[in-house]
């Protein structure tokens, strides 16, 4: 595997915004609003039937506490999920937030996705959240407010929002949190750092970083996702675009903040040129970071090659950067 290990030295600087400053300080409790995910409320995401997947169900549900919640943010009633071992340590634990990919139709997180990508965190002693975004299908049906989803704009406040919850969580350190984001979700770490300097490390996987760079190499992405999601799109389509690509404002990166890239070198949907060049940009502005290329990998890099190596760099990132402390 090919590495670019670069780490530089730190300056505690909080990173300024290019946007407004968002409206996620709000905050209610949602203890009455939690559902159990082993109850599978979401049609969306039914309850397994086969026997070998119900019997793996009952050994997660046994040593796993996952709970469905709604929050409030800028009207919009909004899901999100979170996730941690159950244990009898008292210890308050540090918490990684994953930002999923996708749009309100497509990439709603399901259990299994839980499964792969919370699970061996919460296994390693980390609370684990998400949002599932505004506006996302639960259903059949999409929502009706589903284009509320901006795709990196007003919704990066479902991120934010995510914060005053944790502070909630007894059993949280919110003084230690990471987050971890794939595609669009990487894109939601990057704008979300821009308001906030309580996030010790982002790990981003096959993320886009230059909007303008990617629409030639794959235009469907102009037709089909930032043109229907993005509002007046057309209209204020260079705005829009340089707000959605971080690469044209490192600058306003937390400068503490230690930046894991990952992409697959067969990367077909985000070019690895992304991720290549965004460590360069991180290197210009002191951003402690890592570079790391996987061969013969595609988009969400899940072949076997790679899978051990994959996870396990996520978690060294985050037990260094994030539950240690150090940078």
């Amino acid at each position: 595997m090919k590495q670019i290990f670069i780490l530089t030295a730190l300056s505690l600087l909080t990173a300024c915004s290019h946007m407004s400053t968002p409206s996620h300080n709000t905050f209610s409790s949602i203890e009455e609003t939690k559902v159990s995910c082993y109850d599978f409320p979401f049609s969306k995401d039914p309850a397994p039937t086969d026997p070998n997947k119900l019997t793996k169900l009952t050994k997660i549900q046994a040593k796993f506490e996952c709970q469905w919640f709604t929050y409030n943010v800028d009207g919009h009633a909004v899901r999100g999920v979170y996730l941690y071992s159950k244990t009898a340590d008292t210890t308050k634990r540090p918490v990684i937030i994953v930002n999923r990919g996708g749009n309100a139709l497509s990439g709603v997180v399901p259990f299994k996705f839980i499964v792969s990508q919370f699970l061996p965190l919460a296994n390693a002693g980390y609370i684990v959240i998400a949002s599932q975004y505004r506006g996302a299908r639960e259903g059949k049906k999409p929502q009706e407010n589903y284009l509320a989803d901006e795709f990196g704009g007003k919704d990066v406040n479902d991120v934010l929002a995510l914060l005053p919850i944790i502070d909630s969580m007894p059993q949280a350190d919110s003084s230690r949190i990471g987050m971890l984001g794939g595609s669009r979700g990487a894109m939601m770490g990057y704008l979300a750092a821009t308001h906030t300097n309580r996030i010790r490390a982002l790990v981003t996987i096959g993320g886009p970083t230059d909007l303008f760079k990617e629409i030639p190499y794959r235009p469907i992405m102009e037709d089909n996702v930032l043109s229907r999601w993005i509002p007046n799109y057309y209209q204020n389509r260079e705005a829009e675009l340089t707000h959605r690509s971080a690469q044209k404002w490192p600058e306003k990166l937390p400068k503490h903040m230690a930046v894991l890239l990952m992409h697959g070198e067969e990367d077909n949907k985000v070019q690895p040129e992304n991720s290549i060049n965004m460590a360069e940009k991180l290197k210009q502005e002191g951003i402690p970071h890592k570079l790391m290329l996987f061969p013969n990998a595609g988009h969400s890099i899940k072949n076997k090659e790679n899978k051990k190596e994959f996870h396990q760099a996520i978690l060294q990132w985050f037990d260094q950067h994030v539950k240690n402390g150090s940078n």
